[in-house]
């Protein structure tokens, strides 16, 4: 083999020396490292283990060098020798525990090595890192005699604006690359051959950002050509005058942005977690050396709202996600079977966006593929039930399975004995009012509290022979010879409930196991009937109200008086409690495809703002209100309210009619909070609908 041994310091002269054990001819071609044009060649016969130099005038350092056997062309030495990229780290202070997940995606890329400099003790073994000790007053009395001007730091924030200079304050480390730059620690880097490889050679400055939000360069990361004229490029009196202000100036993605325009070819890579509205993505995964967001491949992760995002490591995957908060007053519960598997992400990415409680979910007869998106969440705790087969119905249906929901209520009580839980259907989408309907635990006894239906009775067509419609809870009443004296008819879609309820769904299996197939039609709305039949049976009658609305893609409140339906033969029950307004509609529900739920994640998603649009966060005794989204979709048309309650419902703070497109951050001033959890809503200001649910935790 060829061996390289040394470097002149000039990098005019090249030393190396014949590893093969026997005399072999060689050429060696000296190429332009940008261009690739043909520079020089040197054809040398070499004897074993001597050692031999070549020079070349203007230097070696912006060359690729090519040792090939001169008979048979083979290449003997490629440039691997010069490292294509290095970034530089400047970091003054503490580093932060998030510095390792960023690590782990770094320390094993190759033609990429980094430069750590910093004031801390830190061991990094991986061959691609070198660590530097310094501190702030050599870095900036270097930089003073660079720039011949006093350069001195009014805070450790300031180091951010040093970016820019570092190729010219630690050039010693930089030669013989062919790109310097710098970057954030606060990323997560995806796959740089993809990304960034091809354009080596062919930019002189590569960035990343958005093709609309942030088409500028930008900090987490940017690298430039080795040369002389881009080290030294930042050297303006506007970089001097910017350490005049403890601000953070970022001077690398303004003044240098509009400097470079017209002067050097700039790429910016468009692959980071920024969505069309320029929401900042949390969720992500790393894995294999690559960044996925919903599965779509991206080369920058960036998390620089660093406390509201967490990490998981599970194996060699890194899974970042919102830093969500819960109360744990209640738990959703739902189960499914194999073939709503298409559509539960719906349900779970509305509980997701709209409620701070957690939910157990059941997959009933089969293991379900956790999507990646929620395998690591705290918000989701997956159980399997198995329900032995039964007889199938005329809808294909296995009356078992379609009547276990009270199996799932016993399973999930005896999980969580001392808890207290809603029960939803799968076929639901919650929204912004969802977690309201917890204070309807205040009247729960021993018996679960049910969701209203708009009529006394529901008719089926055709399900006993010659009878058109029939009432089926009166086939089953008439078995048990319960009077049915409880309205209107409760619909199972929705039930609060705890450990104290756990007879009644005893009591429901015990019924279906003594009735079923006794007779035609019993059962045919399955555990919707026996709880019906129960509630008359012990005259129970408390309730919640009506608060599910379906066949609609937003909340229409007309809806609730339109009793057009095939089933429904009856009028509006008069022992009806409708919803007062838009904030008691709890969920949508009835959906069966995927098209029903994307119209609503369109049409109401759109009217409304999810827990991750809209940060909320405490600070030197204020509130602050943060977009994490330009909004661009949304259909606002009033000002807004910004709220602050307990968790048992005071409101302590106000933020009245603010523009909701004017600001990016909102704030009160002036607040002492507790170490305690808070309850934060925004209401539109004149109709009152709340468009965004959160809380907000004071350690």
């Amino acid at each position: 083999m060829i061996e390289i041994t040394s470097f002149s310091q000039n990098k005019q002269n090249i030393h190396f020396k014949n590893s093969f054990g026997y005399v072999r001819k060689i050429e060696i071609l000296v190429y332009d490292r940008f261009d690739e044009t043909l520079i020089q060649s040197f054809n040398i016969e070499t004897q074993p283990n001597l050692e031999y130099w070549i020079s070349l005038k203007q230097g070696f350092e912006d060359k690729t060098i090519v040792f090939r056997d001169i008979e048979t062309k083979k290449i003997l030495l490629t440039n691997d020798f010069w490292k294509k990229i290095i970034l530089i780290q400047l970091w003054i202070g503490k580093i932060p525990d998030y510095f390792w997940y960023h690590y782990e995606t770094t320390k094993n890329l190759k033609n990429v090595d980094f430069l750590f400099v910093t004031d801390q003790d830190i061991y990094l073994d991986s061959p691609n890192y070198k660590v530097i000790k310094t501190n702030i007053t050599d870095v900036t009395n270097k930089l003073t005699g660079l720039l011949g001007s006093k350069i001195q730091l009014k805070n450790n924030k300031k180091v951010s604006d040093l970016k820019a200079s570092v190729g010219d304050i630690f050039y010693e480390h930089i030669q013989g690359y062919q790109y310097f730059g710098y970057y954030d620690i606060d990323t997560l880097f995806g796959d740089f051959e993809k990304y960034v490889n091809p354009l080596l050679g062919i930019y002189d400055i590569i960035s990343v950002g958005h093709e609309t939000y942030h088409n500028r360069l930008s900090g987490p990361f940017l690298i430039m050509k080795n040369t002389e004229e881009l080290r030294k490029f930042y050297r303006t009196e506007e970089f001097i005058k910017c350490f005049e202000s403890a601000q953070v100036e970022c001077y690398e993605e303004s003044v240098m942005d509009r400097m470079v325009k017209g002067v050097f070819n700039v790429k910016l890579i468009f692959s980071m977690n920024t969505t069309s509205n320029g929401k900042n993505i949390y969720d992500n995964i790393w894995s294999g050396g690559k960044n996925f967001i919903d599965g779509e491949e991206i080369f920058l992760y960036h998390f620089y709202r660093k406390n509201l995002t967490k990490f998981t490591k599970v194996g060699s995957k890194i899974y970042a996600r919102y830093n969500k908060k819960f109360l744990n007053d209640f738990y959703w519960v739902f189960g499914f079977t194999e073939n709503y598997s298409g559509t539960i992400q719906y349900l779970m990415d509305s509980i997701s966006k709209y409620s701070n409680r957690k939910c157990v979910i059941y997959s009933i007869n089969f293991d379900y593929k956790i999507p990646n998106k929620f395998l690591t969440s705290e918000q989701f705790i997956f159980r399997r039930i198995n329900i032995e087969p039964g007889k199938i119905d005329s809808r294909g249906r296995d009356k078992n399975i379609i009547s276990c929901k009270p199996k799932l209520m016993i399973d999930v009580i005896d999980f969580l004995p001392n808890k207290k839980f809603i029960f939803i259907d799968s076929d639901v989408y919650l929204n912004t009012a969802s977690d309201n309907i917890s204070q309807y635990f205040e009247e729960l006894e021993n018996y679960p509290l049910i969701n209203q239906h708009t009529h006394d009775r529901v008719f089926l067509c055709n399900i006993i022979d010659g009878e058109e419609w029939t009432s089926t809870i009166d086939i089953l009443a008439e078995a048990t010879n319960t009077n049915i004296c409880v309205y209107p008819r409760r619909k199972t879609n929705l039930m609060l409930f705890d450990k104290k309820s756990k007879w009644f769904f005893q009591e429901q299996l015990d019924m279906y196991e003594k009735y079923k197939d006794s007779r035609p039609g019993i059962f045919e709305l399955h555990d919707e009937d026996s709880a019906n039949v129960i509630l008359s049976k012990y005259q129970l009658n408390k309730s919640i109200h009506l608060c599910d609305i379906e066949e609609c893609s937003n909340i229409n409140m007309g809806k609730f008086t339109d009793i057009n339906h095939p089933f429904h033969m009856t009028g509006l029950s008069e022992f009806i409690r409708l919803p007062k307004n838009q904030n008691d509609v709890v969920c949508f529900h009835g959906l069966k495809s995927e098209q029903q739920y994307l119209n609503i994640e369109k049409d109401y998603g759109n009217s409304v703002i999810d827990c991750e649009e809209f940060l909320v966060y405490y600070h030197n005794n204020s509130i602050f209100f943060e977009k994490n989204s330009f909004l661009g979709n949304k259909k606002i048309d009033e000002n807004v309210d910004f709220i602050v309650k307990t968790i048992n419902g005071e409101i302590i703070q106000t933020l009245t009619n603010q523009e909701l497109f004017r600001y990016w951050v909102f704030y009160i001033s002036n607040v002492i909070l507790n170490d305690e959890t808070y309850v934060i809503e925004i209401v539109k200001t004149n109709s009152r609908i709340k468009i965004y649910n959160n809380l907000l935790k004071i350690k």
